[in-house]
């Protein structure tokens, strides 16, 4: 159903103090970027994200592999001329299903506001055939603390210590990661492929949901 997905050989990195910050500025004061358009000019689709987690540590240990599911929304709006055939928004239904673990949010583009007005912000590119869509994240914006892609895991409260106890972490997903798979008017599909900036967290995630408006 879709396009093999291959991982990039290695993706940027930042130290796990910076991902600190960005975390909880993400939680505290909401994602740095909005969507490009609002679902009144689209379409707007529900349904299930299942995703699945390698865990890694900072000291090279791998614990394991975590699977999820949670409820997701996606949004196909109008093209802002950056370029791509649309803008593709996927996130989730409520704030409880936004802190969950494996949530994740995705947008090809962002608009954040400045002194100068509204700056659209672009995150992916896309090709689209009329059915069949894929794309790569080839901007974070991580160093402009705009990162508008995310993904929701745990974290060890102190690298390398597990017996000291996880917190949720909403880490940048990387430059690098892919989707492919179908959008029409009754149904998105989609895989997406990739890994967050501190390289500790590679993902595989299926979203499959139906149009309700």
């Amino acid at each position: 159903m879709f396009a093999h997905l291959t991982l990039p050989a290695s993706v940027p990195r930042f130290s796990w103090r910076w991902m600190v910050v960005l975390s909880l500025t993400a939680l505290v004061f909401g994602f740095a970027t909005a969507p490009a358009a609002q679902a009144a000019e689209g379409l707007h689709y529900r349904g299930i994200l299942t995703i699945a987690i390698r865990h890694l540590d900072a000291c090279g240990a791998d614990l394991g592999e975590a699977i999820h599911e949670v409820p997701v929304d996606a949004f196909v709006n109008p093209g802002v001329g950056d370029g791509n055939p649309f803008v593709l928004q996927v996130s989730e239904p409520s704030v409880a299903a936004n802190l969950a673990e494996g949530s994740v949010l995705l947008q090809t583009t962002g608009v954040t506001a400045t002194s100068q007005g509204p700056l659209f912000l672009h995150y992916w590119d896309l090709q689209f055939d009329g059915l069949n869509v894929s794309g790569q994240l080839v901007q974070d914006h991580v160093e402009e603390a705009a990162a508008g892609n995310l993904l929701t895991s745990s974290a060890q409260l102190v690298p390398c210590r597990p017996s000291l106890g996880v917190i949720p972490s909403m880490d940048a997903i990387a430059e690098g990661s892919a989707l492919a798979g179908t959008v029409t008017e009754g149904q998105v599909q989609l895989q997406v492929v990739g890994n967050v900036t501190t390289g500790l967290r590679p993902f595989s995630a299926v979203i499959t949901a139906d149009r309700i408006g």
